[in-house]
């Protein structure tokens, strides 16, 4: 259609009865289109750009680290063919990943290393014509600028390094990438791929003593949960204790209103916990018999300070610690507070008790704190599998922040690790998420209203504050991960005003949620980007 616009045009204006009214419509018709196409494909060029720089990137950190591995005796030209042929598939997997265009060929990437032998390091120049144009070639023929070029530069840094991953297990994570519920087990599953993808990271960062790498994970959804030892020690030291007093995610109403009495947004528990407590944990703190839900202005105080309310009871939104007694009316319903039913937003209706301690059992997925036996995080992330219902990424945050946290040493257990802050200590988080937050409900996603959870920007922002790196990687369609979550996503992660480095969100298929976690763990494994 486009390209018949200025022919149309230009017959318009050699036609003496278009008028002068006519005349002016039609230029500022060609202005606005103009103007439109320019900020589209702005935008659109310089998101190809940064693709070619986050392939650059990490082709660089790739080449440095597999330099860093070849016998000082090998001669340059055998060096070079050696990283040459390994750190190229980081540069072309990055390309082909994520530029949307299906035209593109392993063989239109270009990669030129400089070596340099004495700093053990590389630099890398990524090329490819992935810059065409979506509107201003039918507008004026301008097709892009053809072939763009990107350079990275590195450098070595001799650190301490711990990484925890915070890895959604939520139920989603049975689905394939496309969406399609195809079990956990199966090796198309999301959790599946994860699985590998964490593997691969821990291969390429290789944890030990020696090398001062350390790996920790939490599994998260609506609760993290501690193994049986780390549980007998917080209980001991009443670090988690059992709440007395119960929240409901939103108050009760009936509906209609007159056949029933409302009940409270709070209820006392029974005095003792039914069963022993199998070890989950939310972010409700108790301040003496009761579970305080105000927001914390300090995420990391110590358990000993203010203890953890043991996850008894689920704190899902609407069912949270509900429904202990019964019968209930038939017309119970649950309303938010923010007039859910008048928002078009079908109410949830109670349909019984809920039981004890639902989806917290000993099978679950309890948090791994850091270590550096290898073999150990190896066969932890294998045996994996998904927990609870919903999703609540800031939940994960937190807890891979107090692995980070050096005042918790003595709550995990271990008398190395996490070290002390310092200028060569190197501390991350690697957010795995497969979805938009819903602990506190589809209209309350940053828990404003309900106070069941905290929004994950403050929480972001907090631990950046406090000196750890934030990588954000995506496990499900790229057209899902547009509009505010990719917004949010972006800016939960440390990626600033360097573009691809921190944020891995268009992973369409296995090989491209695998690269992500690969070049995550090549710019954590000692090497830094300088420009």
């Amino acid at each position: 259609m486009f390209h018949t616009i200025g022919a149309i045009g230009g017959r318009f204006l050699r036609d003496t009865r278009g008028g002068a009214t006519s005349i002016a419509a039609v230029f500022v018709i060609f202005m606005t289109l103009g103007g439109a196409a320019l900020i589209v494909d702005h935008n659109h060029l310089v998101g190809q750009r940064d693709i070619l720089k986050s392939a650059a990137d990490a082709a660089s950190v790739a080449a440095t680290l597999h330099l860093g591995e070849q016998p000082s005796t090998m001669s340059d030209a055998d060096a070079e063919t050696a990283i040459t042929s390994f750190a190229r598939k980081y540069a072309v997997l990055n390309v082909l990943g994520n530029v949307n265009d299906a035209a593109i060929t392993a063989e239109d990437v270009t990669i030129t290393f400089d070596m340099d032998r004495g700093t053990n390091t590389v630099n890398a120049t990524v090329a490819a014509d992935t810059g065409k144009t979506l509107i201003a070639h039918w507008l004026y023929g301008y097709s892009g600028p053809g072939t763009v070029t990107t350079f990275a530069g590195v450098e070595r840094v001799d650190s301490t390094t711990e990484i925890v991953l915070a890895i959604d297990v939520s139920l989603s994570m049975k689905r394939n990438l496309e969406g399609d519920d195809v079990g956990h087990s199966d090796p198309d599953s999301r959790l599946s791929i994860v699985k590998q993808a964490a593997i691969d990271l821990v291969g390429v960062v290789q944890p030990s003593a020696e090398n001062r790498v350390a790996v920790g994970v939490v599994p998260w959804d609506l609760w993290v949960r501690l193994d049986p030892t780390l549980r007998a020690s917080w209980t001991a030291k009443s670090w988690a204790t059992y709440p007395k007093r119960r929240y409901f995610g939103a108050p009760y109403e009936c509906q209609p209103v007159s056949t029933c009495t409302p009940t409270s947004s709070t209820d006392d528990l029974r005095a003792s916990a039914p069963g022993t407590w199998a070890g989950c944990l939310d972010e409700h703190r108790v301040t003496g018999d009761l579970a305080d839900l105000t927001p914390e202005t300090d995420w990391f105080e110590h358990p000993s300070t203010k203890a953890f309310a043991q996850a008894i009871y689920p704190s899902e939104f609407g069912v949270a610690y509900a429904c202990l007694d019964s019968p209930l009316p038939g017309d119970l319903r649950t309303q938010n507070c923010y007039a859910r039913a008048a928002a078009g937003i079908p109410a949830w209706r109670v349909s019984g008790r809920r039981r004890a301690q639902e989806r917290c059992r000993s099978d679950r997925p309890s948090i791994l704190p850091l270590s550096t036996e290898q073999t150990d995080i190896v066969e932890y992330i294998e045996a994996m599998a998904p927990g609870g219902a919903e999703t609540h990424s800031a939940l994960g945050l937190l807890w891979g922040q107090r692995l980070l946290t050096p005042e918790w040493r003595d709550a995990w257990g271990d008398n190395a690790y996490p070290v002390n802050r310092g200028a060569n200590v190197r501390k991350a988080i690697v957010l795995l998420t497969d979805g938009n937050d819903t602990q506190c409900g589809e209209v309350d996603t940053d828990c404003s209203i309900t106070k069941l959870g905290y929004d994950r920007a403050e929480v972001c922002e907090d631990i950046k504050e406090a000196g750890s790196e934030i990588f954000v990687v995506a496990a499900m369609p790229p057209s899902e991960v547009s509009g505010d979550l990719g917004t949010g996503l972006t800016a939960c992660s440390s990626q600033g005003d360097r573009p691809g480095t921190y944020t891995f969100l268009n992973n369409s298929d296995a090989a491209a949620l695998r690269a992500a976690f690969t070049s995550i763990a090549t710019q954590l494994r000692g090497v830094r980007r300088v420009y």
